[in-house]
């Protein structure tokens, strides 16, 4: 898994202050995605971080991270007139905490220069590939960060995570694939004592998978069927304690196609699967 940081800048044309607010406000469905450098380097699954470092004080108040999550996409290329027609390859982000730095002071980039140094955290670049080993301290500094944080983290008012959107709808996107304009992709939700890891279309909600039109990789992502499991199942087979644990589980191993070609296969084999699901309701 690689690490890759964006660093934005809140006053930037294409992602500015007002438009992060409607990620924060929205985060699983605001339809998050980010440019990158190292395109080639990236796959569903990877980390990133997102440091706000605008040009309007630069190491200053308000500077810092202000996402942490996944990508839950490949790279796709993004056509953007405004750019002289330059190719720009994004990635869709699935995040794990977000930050508003008008209103809290996260993990500042003073601290993160101070304590990483193998990186520029006041100028960039951005939509690069972290060095492992920088990687590897950045999360220990961001769980501590947390750690340290925790009451804070759960009053929504202050804070807003993507943690407090999963306890109301449960549904966590395991991957995106973009062609021709329209998304395929596939969930994970919650429900009763099981969990359901669905494909689904935009915008075709309803259509059964063999009616679809045709689209890049479509044949590759439905060599996987839908199905459900068995949550209490699911932990033991995991060894994890809670639902937080088996989401953790999840974004780590069974991202992307091949991650849910992996799942559904483990799955079966530790006795979890509960049902195969034909058609979307």
């Amino acid at each position: 898994m690689n690490t890759f940081i964006i660093m934005w800048n809140p006053a930037a044309p294409g992602l500015d202050y007002s438009k992060y607010k409607e990620w924060f406000y929205d985060p699983l469905e605001a339809g998050i995605h980010v440019a990158l450098t190292d395109w080639k380097k990236a796959h569903a699954g990877d980390r990133v971080f997102m440091v706000s470092a605008g040009n309007q004080g630069r190491g200053g108040r308000g500077n810092g991270i202000v996402l942490s999550g996944y990508f839950i996409s490949d790279p796709y290329k993004v056509d953007y007139e405004f750019l002289d027609k330059k190719e720009v390859y994004c990635a869709d982000v699935q995040p794990d905490y977000m930050f508003d730095t008008k209103r809290v002071q996260t993990l500042s980039d003073d601290v993160l220069a101070e304590n990483l140094p193998g990186f520029d955290w006041k100028h960039g670049p951005s939509g690069k590939v972290l060095d492992k080993a920088v990687a590897s301290k950045l999360e220990e500094l961001w769980a501590q960060y947390l750690l340290a944080n925790a009451d804070s983290l759960q009053n929504g008012r202050k804070w807003r995570t993507a943690q407090d959107v999963f306890k109301k709808g449960q549904t966590i996107a395991l991957y995106q694939l973009h062609g021709q304009g329209d998304i395929i992709g596939v969930t994970a939700e919650f429900f009763g004592e099981g969990l359901d890891v669905v494909h689904f279309e935009i915008p075709y909600y309803g259509i059964p998978m063999t009616e679809l039109p045709e689209m890049a990789g479509r044949d590759t992502i439905l060599s996987v069927p839908n199905f459900s499991v068995e949550i209490t199942s699911l932990r033991k087979a995991f060894r994890v304690k809670d639902d937080n644990g088996v989401v953790a589980r999840l974004r780590k191993d069974y991202t992307g196609i091949d991650g849910m070609k992996r799942l559904y296969e483990f799955v079966k084999k530790a006795g979890c699967l509960y049902d195969e699901i034909d058609v979307l309701d």
